[in-house]
């Protein structure tokens, strides 16, 4: 600050702990105790932020009154955000004049993995990327493991890491199971590293188990069971069929469900001894498209309009979106974000500088996971008193649920 004087661990005033630089991350708590050196006479202590004087006696940032020792300020920070980052100074009146201390904040964020879902598919045959959302401040390194101890940068030919996750190509069902991806950020003063255990379920087409019968016997009036049982994941669906045409519940047939297996029961009549026939099928569940989005600008937020993306009857339900968005001068990786459900009645960023360009990117979630972004969006906040400008741009590609082939078998009833 202008005109103040920078004492050192000889001046007038003191800090307890002794520090000039104090390093933290987000979410912690903590206090620095400013106060007069012994038979120095001090009046008015004030602790000051990059900003302002901090004044408040009660928050998240305050000051109060010292007790050890006595006649100091505390300056207390109950929940540490990166907002706090900067120089913190204290100073006092001695001898009629004004001194100061001083200590520089550095706030760093833990390694969490918001966005990287515990379970992630990956369809047989395919190069599937199993997503690993690490993120944290600076930016940390991303490792890989798998549980079962193979190794994965080994074998490059299978494994591939890319920031946005790992990729394994030809995905086959022996590469399912856990991996363990590992975040870790080094500073020279401080570490913190994280792990999350992400199951990795290979999808594959229905197959018919062994031993499946071909023929059934029966005579009228009697009873009938016909079964058929096939792996799948997801578990296969099922549907009976007499000469191709579809059969439900009635009187004389019952249709049960297991476990990967299905069961109809015949109450044989004349009219049953025909050809009949069980499909086995599943639905295979893709991430959301893009959603179509609006944006408007205030003085000091942006506020979306969001609409879901076009998806197939069978598609799995959305549960939200996230929103990306940054500085014109920043990139995407130095991007904050904010998660939204799908019920929330606004879609608003707050707490934005005004009068500033700001580049927008939102993606849908489901239960499959997160899908694509949309293409940025630019929109500049308002000055103070101006008249909001109105953009819209949208995109709304499409992903249509895609059914795996059925497999038959045909069971054939003999007139005896």
């Amino acid at each position: 600050f202008p005109g103040l004087s920078e004492e050192t661990e000889d001046g007038p005033i003191l800090f307890s702990p002794i520090l000039t630089q104090k390093y933290v991350f987000v979410d912690d708590r903590f206090f620095v105790s400013c106060y007069a050196r012994e038979g120095v006479n001090a009046v008015r202590i004030t602790w000051k932020n990059p900003i302002r004087e901090i004044t408040e006696k009660i928050g998240r940032l305050h000051v109060e009154e010292g007790n050890m020792p006595p006649g100091g300020v505390d300056i207390i920070f109950e929940k540490v955000t990166l907002r706090d980052q900067g120089r913190y100074h204290c100073s006092a009146i001695v001898d009629g004049k004004e001194v100061s201390k001083s200590f520089e904040l550095h706030v760093y964020k833990r390694v969490s993995f918001i966005d990287t879902p515990p379970i992630q598919y990956a369809p047989e045959g395919s190069n599937q990327l199993i997503r690993c959302d690490a993120s944290g401040q600076p930016s940390p390194n991303v490792t890989w493991h798998r549980v079962n101890g193979t190794s994965i940068t080994a074998d490059n030919k299978k494994f591939h890491e890319t920031p946005e996750g790992l990729v394994i190509r030809n995905v086959t069902r022996q590469d399912g199971g856990v991996y363990l991806c590992r975040g870790s950020l080094v500073t020279k003063y401080m570490s913190h590293f994280n792990m999350t255990e992400i199951k990795v379920i290979v999808q594959y087409e229905p197959e018919w188990k062994a031993g499946q019968p071909a023929e059934a016997y029966s005579f009228i009036g009697g009873m009938v069971n016909l079964t058929c049982e096939a792996d799948g994941e997801p578990a296969p669906n099922y549907e009976w069929l007499k000469s191709f045409i579809p059969i439900t519940s009635d009187e004389s047939k019952q249709i049960y469900y297991e476990d990967k297996k299905t069961i109809l029961e015949i109450s044989v009549e004349t009219s049953d001894f025909d050809y009949f026939t069980c499909s086995a099928f599943n639905d295979l569940g893709k991430k959301p498209g893009k959603p179509q989005v609006n944006v408007e600008a205030d003085v000091d937020k942006l506020m979306l309009k969001i609409e879901a993306p076009e998806e197939g009857v069978e598609q799995l339900q959305l549960i939200g979106y996230k929103v990306e968005y940054k500085k014109e001068d920043q990139e995407w990786e130095e991007s904050s974000f904010q998660e939204f459900f799908i019920d929330d009645a606004d879609f608003v960023l707050d707490d934005l500088d005004q009068d500033t360009l700001y580049k927008v990117r939102v993606a849908a979630r489901n239960e499959a996971g997160l899908g694509d972004f949309t293409d940025e969006q630019s929109k500049r906040t308002l000055k103070m008193m101006a008249q909001p400008i109105n953009q819209h741009t949208s995109t709304s590609p499409k992903i249509v649920l895609g059914l795996l082939p059925f497999i038959s078998i045909i069971i054939l009833g003999l007139d005896l």
